[in-house]
């Protein structure tokens, strides 16, 4: 599995994909991104503990081929960094089955590594088409939003594209299972939002302190990390509605995330930083079977039951959604609404997914009709 995220950097996907396979009984191989420190030979194989029956592999190495030679000289990247995926290759003492790549750049053709299968997963908007080109030489392109597939609209991925939306880890499946929870009589309405909170160009800040100063009966409760001199500090964090949780990890937020009635998730208009087509913390928050008020996310357009978003798309009503919403608390966290957004939640965990992925490449490797989900 190579990953442009190393372990050990806050779990996201590819991560979770890893510990699934490895709960399933497999054996995974984590391909860090190249690192700095100097490594006897170049190459380091750590095997992790505690993951589960089968075994998980971190490979750490040291990248010898130029990154300028990428943007400035690709045909010698590519002879250059293959070398460096067979010497890679050669740490592991078994043939692979599968190669899974989420990274899109520092290996070109995926063949190099001799894997049985070859499966590539985009999981952001692809930049550049050397990068869509990487999915060449996988058997099957997997991606979480229509609008990253479209990329791969050329006859040569005809039949080998895979939608599969975001996934749902262990920590917040579990809390999805959990039967849906009443709000407490006589209790404050809590809102709530948890993400990275020094990205002031990803979410609008403006617009969640517009709100929050709209609505002071109202407790706002924010999870992430901070800076001290960020925006999130600057325009939220002194407000007397406002309570900053910081860092905890994931089965912590699971259970903190309990009580609140409502989830927030506005996002900026900087499409080179958030395209607006899927966002994974939604699952998150419909694994609690509360109400959602959001911007417009692509996935989710027409499912009101779901996420409630601004039908025109325009971001500024959403204080007076939001306030709507508060007022029709009730309704909208009925037990009916509350038991579907878990039920949809727990239909994208990772395992569900993991499903989804392996029948398409057994269907491919059969050459047989790709099945529902799959687009042509």
């Amino acid at each position: 599995m190579t990953s442009p995220q190393e372990w050990g950097h806050i779990k996201v996907s590819k991560h979770h994909y890893a510990e699934e396979l490895v709960q399933a009984g497999h054996s995974v191989h984590f391909l860090n991104p190249p690192c700095d420190e100097k490594l006897a030979g170049g190459v380091r194989c750590r095997v992790l503990a505690d993951y589960g029956p089968g075994r998980l592999t971190v490979i750490d190495w040291n990248r010898r081929t130029p990154i300028a030679l990428r943007y400035k000289a690709m045909p010698i990247y590519r002879r250059l960094i293959q070398h460096e995926a067979r010497r890679i290759r050669q740490e592991i003492d078994s043939s692979l089955d599968l190669l899974w790549a989420f990274d899109p750049n520092t290996f070109p053709d995926l063949s190099v590594f001799k894997a049985a299968h070859t499966l590539f997963m985009p999981v952001d908007p692809l930049s550049s088409d050397q990068q869509v080109r990487c999915g060449l030489s996988a058997d099957l392109v997997v991606s979480v939003t229509p609008s990253i597939l479209e990329q791969f609209d050329s006859p040569a991925f005809e039949g080998r594209k895979l939608l599969v939306g975001h996934g749902l880890c262990r920590e917040f499946e579990a809390e999805a299972r959990r039967p849906p929870s009443a709000a407490t009589a006589g209790s404050p309405v809590r809102a709530g939002f948890f993400g990275n909170l020094d990205r002031p160009k990803v979410f609008d800040y403006g617009m969640f302190s517009s709100i929050v100063e709209s609505h002071p009966q109202v407790e706002f409760h924010f999870w992430g990390p901070s800076s001290l001199n960020g925006e999130f500090q600057k325009t939220l964090a002194d407000r007397p509605n406002v309570f900053p949780h910081g860092c905890v990890d994931k089965a912590a937020l699971a259970s903190q995330i309990r009580p609140i009635d409502v989830f927030l998730l506005i996002y900026g208009r900087n499409e080179h930083l958030f395209d607006r087509s899927n966002a994974h913390k939604i699952l998150e928050y419909l694994c609690t079977g509360k109400v959602i008020v959001s911007s417009t996310i692509e996935a989710y357009e027409g499912r009101l039951d779901l996420l409630r978003a601004p039908r025109s798309g325009d971001d500024t009503e959403l204080p007076l959604l939001f306030a709507q919403t508060v007022e029709e608390l009730d309704s909208a966290n009925s037990l009916k609404l509350a038991r579907r957004r878990k039920a949809y939640a727990l239909d994208h965990t990772y395992r569900a997914q993991l499903t989804k992925i392996e029948a398409a490449l057994e269907k491919i490797a059969s050459d047989a009709p790709l099945s529902e989900g799959a687009t042509r």
